[in-house]
């Protein structure tokens, strides 16, 4: 029986495919609007990308040449591949593709954390705005009527929402779920690049997976060029051509220039690094939103309740305190 001649490929993809069904996340570089890579995205991107590896191999290319070289292949796809075949990791190999999505997860569930004050109060603020409308706004009108005089103009507009509330006063708190949902389902899809500071903290998060990744090869003996080509090639390409471009503590761990200091410890003191910078980035965002959001909704909401409160109130005890009020 002949051998297949991507077998290595193979057995890699049939341990991704157990993984994901089993409900790990991964992220091939194939996701669409933010989202990760569902099951049926996984298993037809791997069809496609073993179909051109064979194709390539069985016209004599070699394996990694092959891989390299195969447009199918999505750069995270590529780099994980690759440090498959030359660690055998495991752990190592699936890490670029399960990270990424767990840290846009985390990004999303700090920013609904942050966001679950304002919802809750426009929630109370709506129900007691109904209670208004079913109580105090009805007595209004029934003093009016005993005065003999017409409803002021807020009085006035408040009595058309009450006669309207048994559309708005369910449609309101329905929105407001419906919105928190939503919002919820944008943040557990890892759409994190929607929220403020988003990018940064997955930028630097990247960083950091990178940095902890060449530590790691380089503890298993395997060349510090070829380790930066393994994490993350779009990274070693651009510090080849173009070194200013990179990050100012990136460039100089991989310049090499920190004398006997053993190369794995710069690039793990590096990647702890980049998650100080990003957890900043979180909580920097996580308080800006909610306070804003906080103040500003929440102060428009309680505003608009006591307007709708008092305004009847002062208009009504003027009625009354003017000449031929009683």
């Amino acid at each position: 029986m002949t051998q297949d001649p991507i077998a290595p490929v193979v057995a890699f993809h049939e341990q991704l495919a157990r993984l994901s069904a089993a409900g790990l996340p991964f992220d091939l570089g194939t996701e669409v609007n933010g989202s990760p890579s569902s099951r049926t995205g996984i298993r037809n991107a791997i069809n496609r990308v073993e179909t051109a590896l064979r194709l390539r191999v069985e016209l004599g290319q070699p394996l990694q040449d092959a891989i390299g070289a195969a447009s199918e292949l999505t750069l995270r796809h590529r780099t994980s591949l690759l440090t498959w075949l030359e660690t055998e990791d495991v752990s190592s190999a699936f890490e670029s593709l399960t990270q990424t999505v767990q840290y846009r997860v985390q990004a999303g569930r700090r920013v609904s954390v942050s966001m679950i004050q304002p919802f809750v109060l426009a929630l109370l603020t709506s129900l007691a705005f109904i209670i208004l409308c079913a109580t105090t706004i009805p007595k209004l009108e029934a003093i009016y009527t005993q005065l003999g005089k017409p409803p002021s103009g807020a009085l006035t507009c408040l009595i058309i929402l009450q006669k309207t509330m048994p559309v708005w006063g369910v449609l309101i708190p329905v929105l407001i779920g419906v919105i928190w949902l939503c919002f919820l389902r944008a943040s557990t899809m890892g759409r994190s690049r929607w929220f403020i500071g988003g990018s940064r903290y997955l930028e630097s998060m990247r960083l950091a997976q990178f940095a902890d990744q060449v530590a790691a090869f380089v503890d298993r003996g395997i060349p510090r060029d070829r380790a930066f080509s393994m994490a993350d090639s779009k990274i070693a390409s651009q510090a080849l051509t173009n070194p200013l471009t990179l990050p100012p503590l990136l460039r100089w761990a991989m310049s090499g220039n920190f004398g006997n200091e053993p190369v794995p410890a710069i690039f793990r003191f590096v990647a702890n690094s980049y998650r100080e910078i990003a957890d900043q980035h979180a909580t920097g965002w996580q308080v800006f939103v909610s306070k804003l959001s906080l103040s500003l909704f929440g102060g428009l909401l309680v505003f608009g309740f006591g307007l709708s409160l008092f305004v009847p109130v002062i208009d009504l005890l003027f009625e009354l305190s003017s000449p031929g009020g009683t």
